[in-house]
Formats: C-alpha cells, structure tokens, sequence
C-alpha cells in the first residue's frame, strides 16, 4: 500500500503558511507604529543587557533574576532541548502485524513488530511512496523535519539568546520576533497528537480496508489452527502500542508551552521596559500583542472606551504583575533592587 500526497494537501499547508506570515507581519507593523507614536526610539536605552540581568519595573517594586533564577532559567532550556532530541530518537510506538500475513513474512512467528520514532518515521517516509526520490515525497520529509524537530530547538535557542546574551533593545526586539516565530510555526504537540490519533484509529482503518475479503480464510484458519494461533486465527490484523518516546515528547510538550509562556511573557515585560521612559509601568502589555485600551498603545487607545476601561485594565495588569513577581520571590528565583540602579539603564532626551 502507498500514500499519495494530493494537491489539496500542498494547497492547504500554502494556506496555513501564508495565514502565519500574514500575521506576523501584521504584528511587527503594528509594534513599529506603535514605537513610532509614543516615541520610543527616543526614551531607548542605549546599552547591550542579557534579559537575564534585567531589573522588571512593577507596581510592587524593582525584580531581579537572582543566580537561582539564572541558573533554573539555562536548566530548563538545556532540559527541553535534551528532552526533544532524546524523545525523537528512542522509540515511539509500536506496530503489532498478526495474521497469516505477519507468518507469511516473518516464517518464524505470526506476528511482526515494527517500532518506530520521530526520527525513523523521517528516515523510512520515502519508502512510503511509490516514488521514494519524488519531489513531492522529498518535500513533505523536509517539512516534516523542520517544523517536528528543528523548529522547536531553534525556539529553545532563540530564548536562550535573548535572555542570556547581552543585546541592544533593537536587537532583543528582533529576537523576540524570530522567537515568536518559532513557536507559532513550531509542530511537535502536533506531530504528538497526529500520531496518537492515528495509531487509536488504525485497527479499524485496517479492518475497513480488508472488509469482507478475509471472511473465508478467516474461517479456514479458526478450524485448522485455532489450537496454535489462539485469538490471532485471521488473515490480516494489526494493533498498535505508544512506547517511551511517546511520553517523553509529552511530557517536553507541555514543560515547552508552559515554560516558553512564562518567558514569553516577562520577556515582552523587560523588552517594554527598555523601551519606555523611567515614569511608564513596564506591565500595561504583558502579552505579545498590545493590550486593548492600554495607555502604552495609542493607536488603540482613542477607540477603545473610557478612561475607566483603560485604568481598570492598567490596574488588573498591576496586579497580576505583583502576584507573579512576588510568587517569583517567594519561591527565591527573584531577589528586589533598587531605583537607583534601574534609572542608570534610561537615557532620557
């Protein structure tokens, strides 16, 4: 049996690519306009800071990255990394063919495994195709590597730049940019889901597929070798099993989006910090996009309501700003610091 890839399918992934990069220029035009407006390039500070390093403005005081945070913050991008390349490597799960076909193969055993990994499945996808050297079958093998595997590390290292290397706030907004990038274009949750529905749906494919043809020589085989084949006196059957590798790529999923939300987040905190005058609070925007209403976006906040809606969302930012913060201290990953230390970062014209 070979898989054939169709037009439609080129069509829809040229739709959902052409959708991402629509919105990532639209967001980089409106942060441009946005910097433009409230003259950020001017309020800039001038030197190169690691993220890291970084004092966060807040309504509860001044928040460093203590060495513990430092030190936990490089421990969790060097564990997702490690994490992605091993979960790729060991085995994910496990094809069981059995029937008469699996003995006709294998001569030993009426049953066959096949164990497979994220990296196998991107070396065997050829031989999936009639054409294994086809454009068509060479593209979606590259595809698949990229945005299964590739993707994801270079996101882990995007970050890893942004907080741990000393950037200029240009340069950090840049990064920033790219990083978000990569977690919108990054697929490994949805190669992890892809292959988990499919292995549950696969015994029934495979009996759809056989249908009635096996009926007779089902019946043939229950009679002369049901006291050896036991349960598996069929033509054709095949079952499925998740292994190792399936749960260590889980698990790197969901420690991957909750960390990188996290750090998402306070880097677009200290990225506005950077770029605001000394007086303006660094969390009226704690989300990649503007808030609606917000004081630090003028060009949303002249349609956005009242000034009541705008200080209500102002306050509710403040106060999420100061829960984080001070759960951050508490669990002794932040440490406070000074005014003083955080006005030399500005250079006010």
């Amino acid at each position: 049996m070979w898989v054939a890839p169709e037009p439609g399918l080129f069509a829809y992934w040229t739709v959902i690519v052409l959708s991402l990069m629509a919105t990532h220029i639209m967001v980089y035009t409106h942060r441009r306009c946005v910097a433009e407006n409230t003259q950020q390039q001017a309020l800039r500070s001038s030197e190169a800071e690691a993220l890291a390093h970084h004092a966060f403005r807040t309504p509860a005081g001044y928040f460093r990255l203590n060495r513990a945070g430092v030190g936990i913050m490089v421990f969790q991008f060097l564990l997702i990394i490690c994490a992605i390349i091993i979960g790729s490597i060991i085995t994910a799960y496990t094809f069981h063919i059995k029937g008469l076909v699996a003995w006709l193969l294998n001569e030993d055993d009426f049953a066959i495994d096949r164990t497979y990994s994220l990296w196998s499945m991107f070396m065997n996808l050829p031989d999936s195709s009639p054409h294994p050297n086809g454009v068509t079958i060479r593209a979606i093998q590259a595809l698949y590597l990229l945005f299964a595997f590739i993707v994801p590390i270079l996101q882990q290292i995007m970050l890893a730049v942004l907080w741990l290397m000393p950037l200029r706030p240009r340069s950090q907004e840049l990064v920033y940019w790219f990083s978000e990038i990569c977690f919108a274009w990054s697929a490994l949750e949805v190669y992890l889901l892809s292959i988990i529905v499919a292995l549950l749906q696969l015994p029934q494919l495979a009996q759809f597929i056989i249908g009635s043809k096996c009926d007779a020589i089902n019946a043939l085989l229950r009679t002369l070798f049901e006291p050896v084949l036991g349960n598996e006196s069929m033509c054709f059957d095949v079952s499925t099993e998740l292994n190792h590798g399936t749960l260590v790529l889980g698990l790197c999923v969901l420690l991957n989006f909750v960390v990188t939300i996290i750090v998402m987040r306070m880097s677009r905190f200290a990225i506005n910090d950077r770029n605001s005058s000394k007086q303006a609070l660094l969390l009226n925007d704690p989300l990649p996009s503007h808030r609606v209403g917000s004081e630090k976006d003028p060009l949303l906040s002249h349609s956005s309501g009242s000034d009541g809606a705008r200080k209500h969302g102002q306050a509710e930012a403040e106060t999420q700003a100061s829960i984080i913060f001070r759960l951050g201290e508490r669990l002794g990953l932040l440490e406070r610091t000074t005014e003083t230390q955080e006005q030399e970062r500005f250079i006010i014209d």
